[in-house]
């Protein structure tokens, strides 16, 4: 007898958030990478690290999004397969179809290249999703610790982790903390994923979800006014060590910034087929548009920011360079979700039917 299987629908507030927080990185690596948020002070100047304000929270918020849902989700091997080939596909794929650019967008094919294509998640050119992929086989065992705590333990587990990892850098920021990665490691990760799980297993507090908007606009606008204050007034290195960390994911105020964007989000009820749809492409817009060779034409050749910097435009031009990359992106990553599944559907399934 066979068992009919239910599949549960994503929630759309969850959905779109991704697609805001994938959006929100493209900005940042454009912003990096196009020499807005270097110079000399300027209206440009000020809008690249505004814009970096708002949108710092974006890799916290897809690991707050994945632990909300995993730490009531089985492990798959099958998964973390399917995950590893996608981004082989990509670190392969684009590299051989950008070789027969190199001379075009000067591309460097030289040294460890092959090493770099064929094992990318090992050689770091996806930092992020090394990490993930690590933080992935490591909940089981954080769903048990979740799972099995009780909520005055999960409680103060949680605040023992961000006292430790997160508020004694922000109250010493030139002290010893027990993350040094300023957030990009494995042990950030685990915590958010905790903190999600903790939220979804016990954080029941009735607030206006408006709130919780106005806390992600405060903190945000805070982050801005450190780095733009010390800038322009010039502060002393003392003041100048508070402001250096603001950036790091690991910084109380990126926490607290991710955190209520979460939870406003978590409040709304949203249910858009098109949006469920779309948010599925969103870690092959990461892929894509941060493949090695991809990056480097891309912020080197093809997107010319720079040239419009002293624009009283620069915002659009941002936002709709963020856009165009998000939008081919999205249609090359939901192509391939769907070729895969017919051959798949048709190869496969179709044969074990046989």
């Amino acid at each position: 007898m066979s068992e009919k299987v239910i599949k549960k629908d994503r929630e759309s507030n969850f959905e779109l958030l991704r697609c805001i927080s994938m959006f929100m990185i493209i900005i940042l690596h454009m912003l990096s990478n196009c020499m807005i948020l270097s110079g000399e002070l300027s209206p440009s100047y000020n809008l690249g690290w505004i814009l970096e304000s708002f949108s710092i929270v974006a890799a916290n918020l897809y690991i707050l999004i994945s632990g909300y849902f995993s730490v009531k989700s089985t492990f798959s091997w099958k998964k973390v397969f399917k995950l590893w080939l996608t981004v082989l596909f990509y670190s392969i794929g684009l590299a051989a179809i950008l070789y027969l650019f190199k001379d075009k967008f000067n591309l460097a094919y030289q040294g460890n290249f092959i090493k770099l294509v064929l094992f990318p998640v090992t050689q770091g050119e996806y930092w992020f999703v090394t990490v993930y992929l690590m933080l992935y086989m490591l909940s089981p065992f954080l769903n048990v610790l979740a799972n099995n705590l009780k909520k005055n333990e999960y409680r103060n587990m949680i605040i023992v982790s961000v006292c430790g990892l997160t508020l004694l850098k922000t109250v010493f920021p030139t002290s010893y903390t027990f993350d040094k990665t300023g957030g990009y490691g494995i042990i950030w990760f685990v915590l958010l994923y905790l903190i999600a799980g903790y939220i979804r297993l016990h954080y029941d507090l009735k607030i206006n979800k408006y709130l919780y908007l106005l806390s992600y606009v405060l903190c945000s606008s805070l982050i801005a006014f450190m780095k733009l204050g010390n800038d322009y007034l010039n502060m002393p290195s003392f003041f100048e060590n508070y402001s250096a960390p603001v950036f790091n994911y690991n910084h109380i105020l990126v926490l607290i910034s991710c955190l209520s964007l979460f939870l406003f989000f978590r409040e709304l009820k949203i249910k858009s087929k098109f949006i469920n749809v779309i948010s599925k492409a969103t870690f092959g817009i990461y892929l894509i548009h941060e493949e090695f060779f991809v990056r480097t034409a891309l912020w080197g050749s093809i997107i010319p920011l720079a040239n419009h910097a002293s624009s009283k435009f620069l915002i659009l031009y941002i936002l709709g360079y963020a856009l165009i990359i998000y939008t081919c992106a999205t249609l090359i990553e939901l192509a391939r979700i769907y070729i895969v599944k017919f051959f798949y559907k048709k190869f496969v399934t179709d044969k074990i039917v046989e």
